[in-house]
């Protein structure tokens, strides 16, 4: 009754108060596995022994299957990858190959084998015997297609085969049973482009997680909502998904939740021009080596370099980005970006041909995967670190694909660009159109470096920028925003704190600004001001 009303804490200690009866010994294993279930969701670590204890007395393969597979998870989510994919190897012979059981291990198998380089051989080799065609709708069959999707995304040689995937995987509800496997259809979602398609996704599982109080499965959802935010460019709601994300969780629990989450607070901080946030977050961020999410850090530590002027360390980083996505068969560089970045570097650097040599790698690249996002960055270096004569037209097509898509930021970054160089060229009524929108976009995205750089541009091109919004609801950021809406709705500070998993004092924070900004002073007036 307690784990449905989504308290696993308590119910753990009930179910800790059961084995020290003791129970009979046929009842042991059942109510160690329950425990071990509702301590995972809490984020407890005494899971782990219970688990096992489970496991090891279990009195049939189907009750050994389940405790092995909370296990598994278990361990994926802390990091320890390699021992439960061991565990998996271990259990997963002994089921029918039929049996649903059996696909779902050979699922969470492959999503740690993929991510771990000792076992990525064994993962391809496992996922290459797979038949999408064939696999039908049960739950394990969705499970192992979202383990299909996130390869097809890795691979970047069919975005609408990564899309169908994931959307074939998440039908039905049954990967809301497994956080990582829910995020392997939403990152293929995210690498494809399909942000508010991704993001939903992710609010699935955050709300069946949180009726769970399963705070480990919330801590990673959020780090990939944090993705999906980063990517469409909205970096204020990127940097409070990350917060959220590392604050649910105890890092031994859920050290993949925080890697991902502070790696991505990273990416947004540089693109808002806060460098010195960033270089005091890196140093929280890292992960062990030998798993994939790593490339990711190193993508983002690259860019900070970059940032930082230390245009030969980013250079390091951005080609050990490269090797390592090589070495994991995994060439997309949508996972991890580096090609764009490491051509400005040797640009800056006079090594004119090899910046070329790179854009053009990236260009096919992302011109066979077809994500917008990917293309107008590789579009803008082209641009950048070619001949200053073909400087416009470039841009101009970098915009013309970024226009249509999801991807706000990466638009306004090009529009800027495309303003400087049609000033610079004497283009100064056009060119103060392009910078005008690409301020506007910035703003409304709360990247202030990007922002700035346009409006100087613009005024320098003759133009007066529009001053940005200090006051009313268009001033609020978006955790402002939010708060002040649940507020709105009739919520308390306590139940607002306890749905955001945040305290009653940052809460209290939020929409003491919140008033400020709108010109406010009680909570009766919220609703007609939002809508102002």
């Amino acid at each position: 009754e307690t784990l449905s009303r989504g308290a696993p804490a308590l119910a753990a200690r009930f179910l800790r108060r059961a084995l020290r009866e003791p129970p009979p010994m046929p009842w042991r294993p059942g109510l160690l596995l329950a425990a071990g279930q509702a301590e995972a969701r809490a984020g407890d670590a005494r899971a782990v022994a219970h688990l096992r204890e489970a496991l090891e007395h279990a009195p049939d393969d189907a009750t050994q299957a389940r405790a092995a597979l909370e296990l598994i998870q278990l361990l994926g989510r802390s990091g320890e990858l390699s021992a439960g994919a061991d565990l998996a190897l271990r259990v997963i012979d002994r089921l029918d190959p039929r049996d649903d059981l059996r696909l779902r291990l050979e699922a969470e198998l492959l999503n740690l084998a993929l991510l771990d380089r000792g076992l990525r051989p064994l993962g391809l080799e496992r996922l290459a015997q797979l038949e999408p065609a064939v696999l039908g709708n049960a739950p394990g069959a969705c499970m192992l297609l979202a383990v299909l999707a996130s390869d097809a995304a890795a691979r970047g040689e069919s975005r609408a085969e990564a899309i169908s995937l994931a959307e074939r995987a998440l039908a039905g509800g049954w990967l809301l049973e497994s956080v990582f496997l829910h995020v392997h259809a939403a990152s293929a979602l995210i690498l494809s482009g399909r942000y508010a398609q991704s993001i939903a996704v992710c609010d699935d599982f955050i709300a069946h997680a949180r009726a769970r109080g399963d705070l480990p499965g919330l801590a990673l959802a959020h780090a990939f909502r944090a993705s999906g935010h980063w990517h469409a460019g909205s970096l204020d709601q990127a940097l409070a998904e990350s917060e959220l994300a590392t604050g649910l969780a105890p890092p031994a629990v859920a050290a993949v939740a925080s890697s991902f989450a502070l790696t991505f607070r990273i990416e947004a901080l540089v693109l808002r021009g806060d460098i010195e946030q960033a270089r005091m977050t890196l140093p929280a961020a890292t992960g062990p080596a030998d798993q994939l999410p790593s490339a990711l850090l190193l993508s983002a530590r690259g860019r900070l370099r970059l940032a930082e002027g230390r245009t030969l360390e980013a250079l390091e980083d951005m080609r050990a980005v490269g090797g390592l996505l090589d070495r994991w068969q995994a060439p997309n560089s949508a996972f991890a970006p580096w090609r764009a970045e490491a051509a400005l570097a040797l640009h800056s650097m006079g090594d004119l041909g090899g910046a070329r040599k790179l854009i053009e790698d990236e260009l096919h690249s992302a011109g066979r995967w077809g994500d917008p996002w990917l293309l107008g960055q590789a579009m803008r270096a082209q641009a950048l670190v070619g001949a200053v004569a073909r400087r416009i037209p470039v841009l101009d097509d970098a915009v013309e694909v970024l226009r249509p898509s999801e991807a706000r930021l990466e638009l306004a970054r090009a529009l800027a660009e495309l303003g400087i160089a049609e000033g610079e060229a004497g283009r100064r009524r056009v060119a103060r159109e392009h910078l005008r929108e690409a301020t506007e976009i910035a703003e409304e995205c709360a990247a202030p470096a990007v922002a700035q750089r346009a409006r100087q541009a613009l005024i320098a091109a003759g133009g007066r920028p529009r001053r940005s919004a200090a006051t009313g609801p268009l001033a609020l950021t978006p955790t402002e925003d939010r708060i002040a809406r649940l507020a709105a709705e009739g919520m308390s500070n306590r139940r607002i704190a306890q749905s955001l998993f945040i305290t009653e004092k940052t809460v209290e924070t939020h929409l003491a600004n919140a008033y400020r900004k709108l010109g406010i002073r009680v909570r009766g007036e919220l609703a007609a001001a939002l809508t102002a």
